[in-house]
């Protein structure tokens, strides 16, 4: 009988199913608890290289990766000319907290050990988002190969270390699989790699927010946006800008865009000029992030009329821990149903009986202010608009006055009064000159930049009358006359004390240049 009795230190590794290294438990954690949910995606069969079964899924290597890498291999093949090669794709559409890389490996027998390197890289984002990179490790060169995972929020300085002694980093590519949605891994050729597994931590969506965005026919839906909705792409130019009035930047004091990760001023906007109609309802929806070095759950978002805030104070939210690193916070606020102000936080956002509406209809604005220590997307404001034209009067007094043989126009209760002639522009048709009253003529005779100031040399007022071209052009036109810099004025006078509706109809037509 022979017996060994031995004690293995901590480093020593531990093997596990078929004999491999596994080095699950360095380099990080993987966190995912509910309501967060795991989705996995997988290259090849978890079968320990096992030559009868069959490999699936196999490798996707779009044309822009084949471009770079020239030739690539299945899992479980001892091919030594060519890497392993896969593009994880469609990764997006709910938020990703964590993630995580599992690779067993192995080198081919007879290839040169510990020469072999794993890169992780965006293909088509190269520029924006360099390829990381790590030494595979001499782990690898054992029969039994190696197991490791690499937590992809946790990574080590690209170059830095092997795999096969990965320990945690400062290195975090999550943030690019939320905003493009892919990764790709490169295995060099002389592994022979079993399978890769790609697990995400996602966040489920949000529940429906408090409230309800109604817009039915015939009313209809406009957006004003602020910033461009790309999930923090920073490739894409940012539109629209902030528009900051001096009423709202005493209010801010320090400003910044969109996309912007600096903590010491905050994303403010005014969307102006939006009540061209009557607003029936409205809603506001937001991106956004804390920034990664600020406190968490400090920020608050703030609505407010800035040049109205006696009259109208702010109303003030907390944005919550939501919004918080690694995560982000998409949220919709309903404007005739917030909830009272400082009430609750944005991320559990809850129906309230705050209505801004009226506001919005009788200033035409609102202004936006996201504190300082958070990077925004981008914020919609979204409203919904009455376009129906109710008349004053229904049927009009005069409804039928086009037609000369109305009864109107027969009983003599529609009068016309007619300054030029309905001749087409015709010039060999003389008009009648134009009747403006003194005072109308006096607005262009007596401003200091009128026209008719200009270039006259008389000392003795009035200068001279825009009638008249004595030291300089005349600036009233007659009808049918053309010329660019001349204005035609004209008064109806002598009206009669009872009239009901009326009505201007004119002919004029464009002659070109500015």
């Amino acid at each position: 009988m022979s017996v060994f009795v031995g004690c293995l230190g901590d480093n020593d590794p531990v093997l596990g199913i078929g004999g491999q290294v596994d080095g699950s438990k360095e380099g990080g954690t993987f966190n995912c608890t509910l309501p967060n949910t795991i989705s996995t995606f997988q290259l090849g069969t978890i079968d320990d290289w096992d030559p009868n079964i069959a490999e699936s899924p196999l490798p996707n290597v779009p044309t822009n990766l084949m471009g770079i890498v020239f030739v690539s291999k299945d899992t479980d093949s001892v091919f030594n000319e060519a890497p392993v090669v896969h593009h994880f794709s469609n990764l997006g559409g709910q938020l990703i907290v964590d993630a995580k890389i599992t690779i067993q490996t192995r080198t081919i027998t007879g290839m040169t050990p510990n020469s072999d390197i794993l890169q992780l890289m965006f293909h088509n984002d190269m520029n924006l988002y360099p390829t990381w990179n790590i030494p595979i490790g001499q782990t690898a060169d054992s029969p039994y190969g190696m197991t490791e995972v690499l937590h992809l929020d946790e990574l080590p300085t690209s170059g830095a270390g092997d795999l096969s002694t990965l320990v945690a980093g400062t290195t975090s590519l999550t943030s690019a699989l939320n905003t493009l949605g892919y990764i790709d891994i490169v295995v060099s050729n002389a592994q022979q790699v079993d399978y890769v597994e790609l697990e995400l931590c996602v966040r489920p969506p949000p529940p429906p927010s408090g409230g309800s965005f109604d817009c039915p026919a015939p009313h209809s839906s406009f957006s004003f946006f602020l910033g461009t909705n790309d999930n923090w792409d920073p490739a894409i130019a940012e539109s629209p800008l902030p528009i900051v009035t001096s009423n709202l930047l005493q209010i801010a004091t320090y400003t910044k865009g969109t996309d912007d990760d600096m903590n010491e001023a905050s994303v403010t906007h005014q969307f102006g000029s939006i009540a061209a109609f009557i607003i029936v309802d409205a809603s506001l929806t937001i991106q956004t992030r804390t920034i990664p070095t600020e406190a968490p759950n400090i920020a608050n978002l703030i609505l407010l009329f800035s040049d109205d805030m006696t009259a109208y104070p702010p109303w003030e939210i907390s944005i919550g821990q939501a919004a918080d690193a690694p995560s982000t916070l998409t949220e919709t606020l309903h404007l005739d149903e917030l909830p009272t102000s400082g009430m609750g936080d944005l991320s559990l956002l809850a129906a309230g009986s705050t209505d801004i509406i009226s506001i919005l209809n009788t200033l035409g604005y609102l202004d936006i202010i996201v504190q300082n220590d958070q990077e925004v997307d981008y914020v919609e404001l979204e409203i919904c608009m009455d376009k129906t034209w109710i008349p004053d009067t229904l049927p009009m007094p005069c409804e039928d006055w086009e037609n000369p043989l109305s009864s109107s126009y027969l009983a003599g209760d529609v009068i016309e009064i007619i300054h030029g002639d309905v001749d087409a522009f015709d010039p060999a048709i003389i008009d009648p000159a134009p009747q403006p009253r003194d005072s109308l003529v006096g607005i262009i005779d007596w401003q200091t930049n009128s026209y008719a100031r200009v270039g006259s040399n008389s000392a003795v007022p009035p200068v001279w009358s825009s009638w008249g071209a004595n030291n300089g052009q005349a600036t009233l036109s007659t009808f049918d006359e053309v010329y660019a810099n001349k204005m035609l004025m004209t008064s109806f006078t002598g009206l009669p004390n009872n009239i009901v509706d009326a009505r201007i109809d004119f002919g004029v037509k464009f002659l070109g240049g500015g």
